[in-house]
């Protein structure tokens, strides 16, 4: 399993604690309860000629199509085994799943981009063996990679990167994007050693705003 504190402090040591927010003019949500919230204002909209929905997300039923959730938010999480913040990330998002889903609002994890874990057994071998307790789709596309290559790339990621999470809402349509590690660091971080913000820093998934973020679309404000 990663070791969250070094994979925290390589964060810290790149000079930045994640992505820039979205620039105002292109965040995913810009009107409601949301606006303030500090995990609301890094999803961005997302080019209009993006390919939407996947032709393909595999289940242990076959395929999966987006409509399959129509009436739910969705948070699609788009991660793989060699993308190290994900799987710092996926037990956060096991755990608000396990506590938030219902019949309006799931965390829907789906492995995009990998060569070893192809088959969504093998996949969901990897989440089990590491108790990591949220059931996950597969890219269904030929080469296993149509999610991180339609809807991961970026200016600066020109091939695609991970983690992505993506903002789905209840007529299966993508309304944002959020991509990258972003960590939280506590109010007195200018005192503190790098070991301590290791130790301090928490992705911005944990905590109140994560919690804030998914009541209100629990809540319906994306309508």
């Amino acid at each position: 399993m990663i070791d969250r504190r070094a994979l925290i402090a390589a964060s810290l040591a790149a000079a930045s604690a994640g992505p820039a927010l979205a620039q105002r003019s292109n965040r995913a949500i810009t009107e409601g309860p949301l606006t303030r919230n500090a995990l609301a204002r890094h999803f961005e909209r997302l080019d209009e000629e993006v390919a939407w929905p996947p032709s393909d997300l595999l289940g242990p039923g076959g395929r999966v199509p987006v409509s399959h959730y129509r009436g739910k938010t969705i948070l699609l999480s788009l991660w793989n085994e060699t993308c190290a913040p994900c799987l710092v990330e996926m037990p956060v998002f096991a755990r608000l799943n396990a506590r938030f889903a219902n019949d309006r609002f799931e965390i829907v994890p789906v492995i995009t981009g990998s060569r070893r874990l192809n088959t969504l057994a093998r996949a969901q071998k990897f989440l089990n063996d590491r108790k990591i307790a949220i059931p996950t789709l597969i890219d269904g596309g030929r080469a296993g990679d149509e999610l991180l290559k339609t809807v991961t790339t970026s200016r600066s990621e020109p091939s695609g990167a991970l983690p992505c999470t993506l903002l789905i809402d209840r007529d299966g349509k993508l309304r944002g994007r959020q991509i990258g590690f972003v960590l939280t660091l506590p109010a007195d971080a200018a005192g503190k050693s790098g070991a301590e913000l290791a130790a301090s820093a928490r992705s911005i998934w944990e905590g109140a705003d994560a919690e804030a973020f998914i009541e209100g679309l629990r809540a319906g404000v994306l309508g």
